[in-house]
């Protein structure tokens, strides 16, 4: 970190995150057309006319913002790396749609990269006491696995307007609890160079200000990485409040909303005897479209569901920690369940 570069206050940082990240969008905006990063209509996608793919340019700015001031942390350092190179394979995709056997693999080997080099992961040696060799090895497929799944089940929500950079806010602000207040912390410092420019996108997307624009892959990917690497990161930081094992069953319920939907659109899948990588209309955005509900009831349907979700975990951790992994499962296998009959009536073919 540069100290001359530091900001005295973090009120400037933030005022200059908001300036610049609506500067960016709207540079965005236009070039989107001009790159090929456009959105078009087609069977799946139901909005009325081409939409540039540029949202997530103002995440890469703050993004930026934050290396060249306040980044001080070798970890996060390699963090934001993968996040760069998740961004990357997200924006060819956005202009080239490219194969999702490619994609799968593309992740693996950077979060692989990624673990490896911070030696950061889910179940550490606080948990797991058997053999040094498969501690090692779960240790490493913890992280890969919860980062992939994360990044691609926030991708493929995000089919509706305002609900994967709304379901990302809510998510991170619910992280703030555990993380501290202590702006010396990596994690609460990235945590407002990422709501920032997310929470001013959220606004355009909705259509509440200017003209329309979408997150795109390159967002919706990066974004599923930042949040399971911030988890990840302060998974591996002493807690004086709660064991780190509460802590992760805490942030399970912070995603469950993306990750069991994912898991019910794939097991529908499965069960259609249909490929689990080929695109349809089951998503639960989709679900409600086909009930009938307007674009904004059912943006404001998910974001309320994410939120109760994120209250229910944060009172199991609170006060029966222990029975928490129990009641996330069944809560998950109800959703599956309940959401499984309006699924097979949805558009596959």
């Amino acid at each position: 970190m540069t100290p001359t570069l530091q900001p005295s206050s973090i009120s400037i940082a933030i005022i200059l995150v908001l300036v610049v990240s609506y500067t960016v969008l709207q540079i965005g905006r236009i070039l989107g057309p001009v790159v090929g990063l456009m959105d078009h209509p087609n069977w799946r996608k139901r909005h009325g006319a081409g939409t540039p793919t540029t949202g997530s340019f103002a995440l890469l700015a703050s993004l930026i913002l934050f290396t060249l001031w306040y980044l001080n942390d070798d970890d996060m350092r390699m963090i934001l790396i993968g996040a760069g190179l998740f961004f990357l394979l997200g924006l060819i995709d956005d202009i080239i749609p490219l194969p999702a056997v490619f994609k799968l693999f593309y992740q693996t080997v950077v979060t692989v990269a990624i673990t490896i080099e911070t030696e950061l992961t889910i179940f550490n040696s606080t948990f797991l006491h058997s053999f040094e060799t498969l501690d090692a090895i779960v240790a490493l497929l913890s992280a890969v696995i919860f980062t992939i799944l994360l990044s691609n089940a926030l991708n493929l929500i995000d089919g509706h307007d305002g609900v994967a950079a709304g379901i990302s806010i809510f998510t991170i602000l619910a992280m703030v609890p555990i993380f501290g207040t202590d702006l010396e912390n990596q994690t609460t410092l990235i945590s407002i160079f990422i709501i920032l420019p997310v929470l001013v996108f959220w606004v355009q997307n909705s259509g509440l200000v200017g003209r329309k624009l979408f997150l795109g892959d390159s967002g919706s990917l990066t974004l599923g990485y930042l949040i399971s690497w911030m988890m990840i990161y302060q998974l591996n930081q002493p807690s004086l409040s709660l064991p780190n094992y509460s802590h992760f069953s805490y942030f399970l319920w912070l995603v469950f909303i993306p990750c069991v939907d994912a898991a019910a659109v794939i097991l529908h899948r499965l069960w259609a005897s249909k490929p689990i990588f080929q695109p349809d209309r089951s998503h639960l955005h989709h679900l409600l479209t086909h009930s009938g509900m307007s674009r904004l009831s059912v943006m404001t349907f998910i974001l309320c569901l994410h939120v109760s979700f994120i209250g229910c975990g944060w009172l199991v951790m609170q006060y029966i920690p222990q029975w928490s992994y129990l009641v996330l499962a069944i809560t998950a296998l109800g959703y599956i369940a309940t959401t499984h009959r309006y699924r097979s009536h949805s558009i596959i073919d």
